[in-house]
């Protein structure tokens, strides 16, 4: 491969400039998302049984359909709500699950047990669901305009609704907060009794009078005509006209028992944008649209309306896009800079801007291959997979560094360019190679990984993999092409024939003289201008001027194009004299000021590195404890480490829900949620206040939460200068202190609204939960009132709430069976009369052109709001007897569950808390001793803590065997590599010694032990074994030439430095920005603040991002653990690879004798004269592309074949 691109540099230069192109068109056509696109593994069962108690829910519905999706294949947990009329069943499917299968296995056995013996008659038919984060809303609308809610609602549906589904990748855009228009018929509950009427008499007269009904088709003459009978209401007074019955003659009409009213049903839920009462509009993307693209086509949809309709006032409540795009932004700048500082790490080791250059030219051609790879491999440009190009961009130049200074070595021992290229890639081709498969190698384990883990890195193992592959590929083949260049092109620059002056130039191309024009074509355009004249009728004067214009025109020409000539040739001439300048002036201040600084400290720390080491060298028992000691303490210090699952990053948004006792009504709940909109409104760091209040159908991560009138959800959008979790919490304080005033009002917080954050709540969320299970409600009441007395005494457990709580009103009515039949009513009588009246019945429907609305019968408001009335209604039986309803019922009022909670087919109390200032880690131990010190009922076992604790055993379990198996792994490489079984345990050491500065990094900037910081420490065990492979190969190579085992220790040790040094500073540096948080900080400095918002301003006219955007740092939370854990390992395992790997080798070495070496065998012998013919033709090829010096280079290559041989 080498030898080929050194023959073939065309090619070469062809191929990397289609993979540019093709680079190009993959970057416009990957998709951008905040995260992979995840499938979760659920499916959500969701059955309606209409007026049953949440105890009837769960005997009759939830535990027969637990009891048959208990044998689902796949299946891994089980959890279920029973609540009012509803039950809902979440199956949990391991990872990996093909969900389509699932789908038709859960479909399978929901039918089998819908038609079992004792499943509800009554009950609808059980629908599947699904749920994955990507479903969520990507868009929050919040409309209002002048006039009533039923007409904005109808605007809403009839305008804006369509135009937002019309754009490409929009699934659904589904309203929330709406009304539904209704006509009312309130009967006078005393005309009723007055007349012997009831509700269903009132209701299958309205129903009857209201039909259109076909009547087949009648033939006339010669035509046949289709028969209808119109005889559907037109107006609210034929509804009124409607004949109920008759009595003594008299026409009793629905007008003469009720008022027919034009009005909205009962509200279940309310929406509110900044004070405002409005309509919400939740926009829902298609699986695998651009997050970003649709955002900014639904943007300027909004734009296009808001001209349209200036009634109605569109407001932006909430959007995924804005934080998706700057947090891609801001790993797109850090992998910028980190670039930016690998190549001045470069440029002070190497001395000169040539190879440098060189050697960054290869980050840009490795990231456009992997851009390609990506496309190929259907993968998308989201934090995790950008994550692994910033992670990766320090390590592009680690291949070519040590490339490119062992070329350069050759080029110090007297070798052509060319021969160095060839002999120095090749020398290093293998351990270079082996380098990056033990880093490749790291990343298996985690695209296998199962769960949260797997999903969230296998895009980012697939980056980081193709970027090094990338690379590798660029280091041994482009790289050494780029450095013979010189000698490459010896004699191709120069021209066969002389180059003629641009002026004679000019002349043979152009041979007309100064005025362009000859007589006789001055007379074929006279004879020309004369016959247009006289066919158009044209003025003299007109054709004077055309012929003046004709003379003139030649001239200016002429003229303008020789003032562009020397324009452009004195222009392009001071641009190429600043270039010059500019890069012999960077080369001077290198040269002069800034190489003598560094050489000397370089020298300075060779020297005192020299002396360590050969003192380590002499008194390895000394160091090997002062090491172990080391690692001692850092494996105590990282069990002291908090925990967490994932870091928290602030976008801008986050959300307060309300609770007020159960059974509040919608109007109390809207006139507290007001109030506390007012507050948030208040502060000058909130921009938007959205306020959805009541059931939320649209989406089915609100329906699984407890929901009801008596809740609210405020999505609150911050500034753009307040965007932090400090100014989140900071609110979040005001606002508990501010909720202190309402009686029984309880808000919780979610700190950050993304997908991302939805997708951490299905592996257990944030903050504590406590998982109480018990079969008897008796002892699950007990323990839950237990444990949350006791959890209430600890400070730092905010916003307690639990899911068991008796404090649902209802009022039980209990039928008299005795009096009912004593008195001749039947059971269906009353009751149709008591369900009836309150709730109504739909009768039929009122068509008004297109729309349906629904005619509903039953009682006054008056009479529903004074239950009392009610009971005393006297009703006739069919006999006659006139009996009070109160004789035929008892009521009692009872305060019910509002629902019963399941997990794993037994029934469960959850006591969720938030934690205010410390992590999950540190409030387990406290919580578990608490829970220790409780006595339970029998038959209860002690609750367990689950929530985000369960979601960190299970990653971190999987993640540690992920550790263990990526060592394996880069063990078995090493041990191919070295074809030895020992070297490739010395090299191993090197892992466990980065686990003393990945410690130590993680105190320092107060960090906690998470999945990212994990996935560092996996990334860390490939990357600080490379130094060490390439050293003990050298040192391998020093022995084999016959050198004494302490002279190859030092002479690798001395060789080998500049590149280790230079290899693990370009990778620590090209993650600081990823890792620090730089460019923010920098942005921030009052000294920028003034130049950033001029430009700022600038840049918004414009249309583009502003600078501030650029360095808003927003995402970078997620990805600092990981990118501090990989700079504090990779700086103490190289710190310790130069002293330890040098001790153990010759610790493991002194017991075998050192070998002198053998003459070459006969096949060595063979290799070496293969040898020498490669680098025969390579001089060949470079002597048949200089015809000038062609004896002085076969008298150059003769010695060189030489040394060659001396050399082998």
């Amino acid at each position: 491969m080498i030898k080929l691109s050194l023959n073939r540099p065309v090619t070469i230069f062809m191929v990397v400039l289609l993979i540019l192109v093709f680079g190009m068109i993959s970057y416009t056509r990957l998709g951008r998302d905040l995260l992979p696109d995840i499938a979760y593994p659920s499916l959500t069962v969701l059955t309606d049984y209409e007026g049953a108690a949440p105890q009837e829910v769960e005997e009759f519905i939830t535990k027969r359909l637990e009891s048959a999706l208990a044998t689902v294949q796949g299946k891994r947990r089980l959890t279920s709500v029973s609540r009012e009329g509803v039950s809902l069943i979440t199956i949990e499917f391991d990872w990996g699950e093909d969900m389509q299968i699932a789908t038709l296995n859960v479909r399978e056995k929901l039918d089998g047990a819908r038609y079992q013996q004792g499943f509800p008659e009554d009950a609808d038919r059980p629908n599947i669901l699904r749920w994955d984060p990507s479903s969520k809303p990507i868009v929050g609308l919040a409309i209002h305009a002048p006039g009533t809610l039923v007409q904005l609602k109808d605007g809403v549906k009839e305008l804006i609704k369509p135009r937002l589904e019309q754009i490409d990748g929009v699934a659904l855009a589904q309203l929330s907060g709406e009304v539904e228009r209704v006509i009312e018929v309130e009967v006078d509950r005393e005309k009723l009794v007055l007349f012997n009427l009831t509700l269903d008499d009132i209701g299958n007269a309205i129903q009857a009078g209201n039909a259109t009904i076909a009547g087949g088709s009648i033939k006339k003459g010669r035509y046949r005509y289709s028969l209808r009978t119109l005889g559907e209401f037109n107006s609210e007074s034929d509804i009124g006209d409607v004949v109920v019955t008759r009595r003594n003659g008299t026409l009793i009409r629905v007008k003469d028992v009720a008022v027919i009213q034009d009005t909205i049903k009962d509200r279940e839920s309310m929406a509110f944008v900044n004070g405002k009462e409005a309509v919400g509009l939740l926009v829902y993307k298609e699986s695998g649209a651009n997050t970003i693209e649709v955002t900014r086509e639904i943007k300027r949809v909004i734009e296009s309306l808001n001209i349209e309709f200036q009634n109605y006032n569109i407001t932006l409540a909430f959007e995924d896009a804005k934080f998706i795009e700057q947090a891609l932004t801001n790993v797109w700048v850090s992998i910028l800079f980190g670039g930016v500082f690998a190549f001045l790490v470069l440029v002070l080791f190497l001395g000169d801007l040539k190879s440098p250059f060189f050697i960054f030219i290869s980050i840009p051609i490795a990231l456009i291959t992997t851009l390609v790879l990506m496309d190929r491999f259907h993968l998308t440009l989201n934090l995790m997979s950008l994550g692994g190009l910033a992670l990766g961009i320090g390590m592009l130049v680690d291949n070519s560094i040590v490339v490119l200074e062992n070329i350069y070595r050759y080029l110090g021992l007297g070798k052509t360019p060319m021969n160095a290229a060839f002999l120095g890639a090749r020398e290093v081709a293998a351990p270079v190679s082996a380098s990056t498969l033990t880093t490749i190698a790291v990343f298996f384990p985690i695209i296998y990984l199962q769960g949260i883990a797997g999903a969230l890195f296998g895009e980012q193992a697939l980056t980081v993999t193709f970027s090094l592959l990338s690379s590798l590929l660029v280091s041994l083949t482009v790289l050494p092409v780029l450095t013979a260049l010189a000698e490459i092109m010896k004699g191709r620059h120069t021209p066969g024939v002389q180059i003629k002056p641009l002026v004679e130039l000019e002349r043979v191309a152009n041979p007309r003289h100064f005025w362009y024009w000859k007589w006789w074509e001055w007379l074929i355009l006279f004879i020309a201008a004369v016959g247009a004249a006289s066919y158009f009728k044209m003025e003299w004067m007109v054709i004077l001027y055309i012929g003046l214009g004709l003379l003139v025109l030649p001239f200016a020409l002429f003229c303008l194009k020789w003032i562009l000539t020397l324009f452009l040739s004195w222009f392009f001439q001071l641009v190429s004299l600043l270039f010059a300048a500019t890069i012999g002036g960077i080369q001077w201040v290198i040269d002069v000021l800034i190489l003598p600084v560094f050489n000397s400290g370089y020298r300075l720390f060779f020297w005192v590195y020299h002396r360590v080491l050969i003192w380590s060298l002499d008194r390895k028992a000394i160091v090997l404890v002062f090491a172990f000691m080391l690692l001692g303490i850092s494996f105590f210090g990282a069990k002291q480490l908090k925990k967490e699952l994932m870091p928290r990053s602030a976008t801008g948004q986050f959300s307060i829900e309300l609770r007020l006792p159960p059974g509040t009504a919608i109007e109390v709940t809207s006139e507290v949620a007001a109030k506390c909109e007012r507050k948030l409104l208040e502060d000058q760091a909130v921009e938007v206040v959205f306020v959805q209040i009541g059931e939320n159908e649209a989406d089915l991560a609100d329906l699984l939460k407890e929901s009801g009138t008596h809740r609210a959800v405020m999505n609150v959008k911050l500034k753009e200068h307040a965007i932090s979790l400090d100014e989140v919490r900071r609110l979040s304080n005001e606002m508990r202190s501010f909720a202190a005033r309402f009686e029984g009002l309880k808000l919780s917080f979610t700190e950050s609204e993304s997908s991302f954050e939805d997708l951490l709540a299905s592996e257990g969320g944030s903050g504590l939960v406590v998982r109480i299970e018990a079969e008897r409600f008796e002892d699950l009441e007990t323990t839950n009132n237990m444990v949350m007395q006791a959890l209430s005494a600890i400070p730092e457990l905010r916003d307690l709430k639990t899911s068991y709580a008796r404090d649902f009103p209802q009022m039980q009515i209990t039928l008299n069976r005795d009096a009912i039949f004593k008195y001749g009513f039947s059971i269906r009588e009353v009751g149709s009369f008591l369900a009836g009246g309150m709730r109504g019945e739909v009768a039929t429907e009122f068509k008004e052109f297109d729309k349906k609305i629904d005619v509903r019968v039953r009682f006054s408001e008056e009479d529903r709001a004074a239950f009392d009335r009610i009971l005393k209604t006297s009703l006739t039986s069919s006999e006659g007897t006139i009996v009070p309803l109160s004789h035929l019922l008892n009521i009692e009022v009872v305060k019910g569950l509002r629902e019963i909670l399941r997990y794993n087919q037994k029934r469960v109390a959850l006591i969720s808390a938030n934690l205010a200032g410390v992590k999950i880690s540190e409030m387990v131990p406290r919580v578990e001793a608490v829970l220790a010190d409780l006595s339970y009922p029998e038959g209860v076992s002690r609750p367990v803590i689950s929530g985000e604790q369960e979601g960190i055993q299970k990653s971190f379990s999987q993640l540690a065997f992920a550790l263990l198996l990526s060592i394996v792994l880069v063990y078995m490489i090493m041990a191919g590599q070295f074809e030895s079984l020992k070297h490739p345990f010395i090299v191993i050491l090197t892992v466990p010694m980065g686990m003393i500065g990945t410690v130590f990094m993680l105190y320092t900037f107060d960090l906690t032990l998470n999945i990212m910081s994990i996935i560092g420490l996996i990334v860390l065990s490939g990357i600080v074994v490379n130094d060490a492979i390439v050293k003990i190969d050298f040192i391998n190579q020093a022995m084999k030439e016959g050198k004494g085992l302490r002279e190859s220790i030092l002479q690798a040790s001395e060789v080998r430095l500049r590149p280790i040094l230079m290899t693990t500073a370009t990778t620590v540096l090209g993650l600081v920005p990823m890792a620090t948080g730089l460019l923010s900080w920098m942005a921030s400095l009052s000294v920028l603040k003034a130049p950033i918002a001029w430009a700022d301003a600038k840049l918004l006219k414009m249309g583009f991002m502003t600078l501030s955007q650029l360095f808003s740092g927003q995402g970078a939370e997620i990805q600092r653990p990981l990118a501090l854990v990989v700079i504090g390992g990779l700086i103490c395992a190289t710190m310790m690879t130069l002293i330890l790997i040098p001790v153990f080798y010759e610790l493991f070495t002194l017991d075998q004798p050192v070998l002198e070496p053998a003459a070459p065998l006969d096949h060595q012998a063979e290799d070496h004269q293969a040898e020498g013919k490669e680098e025969g033709e390579v001089e060949k090829r470079q002597m048949a592309s200089s015809q000038s010096s062609e004896k002085k280079e076969t008298k150059k290559h003769s010695q060189d074949q030489d040394g060659v041989e001396r050399d082998a």
